[in-house]
Parts: C-alpha cells; structure tokens; sequence
C-alpha cells in the first residue's frame, strides 16, 4: 500500500528510488531544467544517478501547484561530478513518473560561480 503523501523523508526515498530503477519510468523535465543542467555542467547519467542512490532532504518538501502531490529534493554525489548534486522532483508512483524541476550543486564551490 502507498502511503498518501507528502511522505517523510526515508518513505520518500524509498518510493523514488523504486521509481528510478524502473523500467517504466518516465521522467519529464520543467522548461527551466536543461538550461539549469547546462549552466552547471550536469548530464542526465548524473540525475539518473541521484534519483537511484541520493538522500531526500527533510526540510525541502512543499505542496506542488497540483493537488495530492508534493517536491522533494533529494541530493547525492554523482559519478561525474565534483560535488553533491542537488534535485526537486515531483513523484507519481501511479503513473511511475518523475517530474524534475530543477537542479543545483550543494555546498560546493560551483554553488558559488
């Protein structure tokens, strides 16, 4: 059983994960996400990666602007990155869908430039 959301943070987690090792997964980025991945040097492999092994961030749940569903950011290191990664997504375990909002380096000199 799916718990409603918004989940705390290890349910959360889990649940995108789940999403990211599947399969059938369909990921859909905002408008305003390549020119983010562009400007900060971040290729899809290291977004794959973040959503299949990353850490949600407690205090970075809020409502989305469609009912019933919340963004998480969840944030990891990343194969070809110099340091942590950080995403907003909205997750539909129903559709096994990911919304990506944006992306953005945490606690890093690249946060800085």
């Amino acid at each position: 059983m799916v718990e409603q959301q918004p989940w705390d943070s290890a349910t959360a987690e889990k649940y995108i994960h789940q999403l990211a090792r599947s399969d059938d997964l369909a990921l859909t980025k905002t408008e305003h996400t390549p020119q983010r991945m562009a400007e900060r040097d971040i290729i899809d492999y290291d977004i794959s990666y973040v959503l299949r092994h990353g850490k949600v961030v407690d205090h970075k749940t809020e409502p989305s602007t469609r009912p019933g569903y919340f963004k998480y950011a969840i944030q990891s290191r990343a194969p070809n990155s110099e340091g942590v990664i950080r995403l907003i997504v909205i997750p539909c375990l129903e559709k096994i869908h990911i919304t990506l909002i944006t992306v953005m380096w945490v606690g890093d000199k690249k946060e800085m430039e």
